[in-house]
């Protein structure tokens, strides 16, 4: 038999990665918990009148994504529109989180989202978790699977002929095996997400990052919203190139993120952390190390299992002391875990230990 050359072996590999089947119910399960979580999350815009609105002084300095400019909708939103807009939006997320019209809802409800994220940003804003939520969407309006428990498919089964009962409408809710490109798209996703803000760091602080001090500044106090005066800092350069001085008097060069923890006990908590410069250190080249090794999640089995757990732990961390938990990045770690090897791993030692 004639040998597979490399390239075959690749083919094959690559195919085998992207389009093997199966019957997961985590992209169905994943479209409900999120499209709940954004709704959630975004209950603070109320009829959305508080970010469509922009002031005449405003207006002209914010500029829309490529993306807007291609679909040629109004930006910002005029405000005697936002509750049609917030009509629509909520609707849409109804739409997607029970499965009507599934996949024009989510895709529907992804570009309605970048459409917020993009007068935000364009103030200066930018939405770390909106970012990556809004790409999953996406990708959740295309892949097999993201149908799975939505009332498309309740319909689809109870308009079937006769026949229908309990197993057949577990069938219907999870479906035949579907490749699991979907899955597979997000975890490249969420690899170049983790792997990118360790790049980033490097790309704008270099090595210096590890020296603890940016940490340092957040936990310490100097980025409290709740303590005195102190403020996130508003820093330009010391030397301003001719070209980049259109925004003196309304704009700003850059500004630093802000600590929201509202708690006394973690407050100070993160003030005692951020006291040693010895632990400061070891906790920035950690995060450095742990980001840039984002391309773990790739690799199944214990590699991606450890990485997510550590994410998660990470998320969880930065929530107690900043009040900044990425609870979305959160919910997809945790949902992509592999459940069904770490319970074949348990069952497999449990049963070793009772034959011993």
């Amino acid at each position: 038999m004639e040998e597979k050359s490399l390239m075959q072996k690749s083919l094959t590999s690559l195919n085998n990665f992207f389009f093997a089947e199966n019957q997961s119910p985590v992209l169905g399960i994943l479209r409900v918990t999120l499209v709940l979580l954004f709704v959630n999350i975004h209950r603070y815009y109320y009829l959305m009148d508080s970010f469509t609105f922009a002031s005449t002084e405003a207006a002209y300095i914010q500029k829309p994504s490529l993306l807007i400019k291609l679909l040629s909708v109004p930006f910002p939103l005029a405000k005697a529109y936002a509750g049609a807009f917030a009509g629509v939006y909520y609707a849409t997320a109804f739409c997607a989180f029970i499965g009507l019209l599934t996949r024009p809802a989510l895709l529907l409800f992804a570009f309605l989202n970048i459409y917020i994220f993009d007068i935000t940003e364009s103030r200066g804003l930018f939405d770390h978790g909106g970012s990556l939520v809004t790409q999953v969407f996406i990708i959740l309006a295309f892949a097999p699977g993201s149908t799975r428990f939505s009332l498309d498919r309740v319909l689809r089964w109870a308009l079937k002929g006769p026949g229908k009962d309990i197993r057949s409408f577990y069938q219907a809710m999870i479906g035949s095996p579907a490749p699991v490109w979907g899955m597979k798209t997000i975890l490249i996703l969420l690899a170049c997400t983790y792997c990118t803000a360790g790049l980033s760091k490097l790309r704008y602080s270099g090595i210096k990052w590890v020296d603890g001090q940016t940490l340092t500044h957040y936990l310490g106090g100097r980025a409290q919203y709740n303590e005195g005066e102190n403020r996130p800092m508003f820093i330009g350069p010391r030397v301003v190139p001719e070209v980049d001085k259109w925004k003196d008097g309304y704009g700003i060069y850059s500004y630093t993120y802000g600590n929201w923890q509202s708690s006394e006990r973690w407050r100070a908590v993160g003030k005692r952390i951020a006291s040693n410069s010895v632990v400061m250190t070891a906790i920035s080249t950690a995060t450095l190390l742990f980001e840039l090794c984002g391309f773990m999640i790739l690799i199944s089995g214990w590699p991606r299992i450890l990485y997510l757990i550590g994410a998660i732990g990470m998320h969880k961390v930065i929530g107690q002391l900043m009040r900044l938990p990425f609870t979305e990045y959160q919910l997809i770690c945790f949902l992509f875990i592999d459940w069904q090897f770490l319970y074949q791993w348990l069952h497999n030692k449990l049963k070793h230990r009772s034959a011993t």
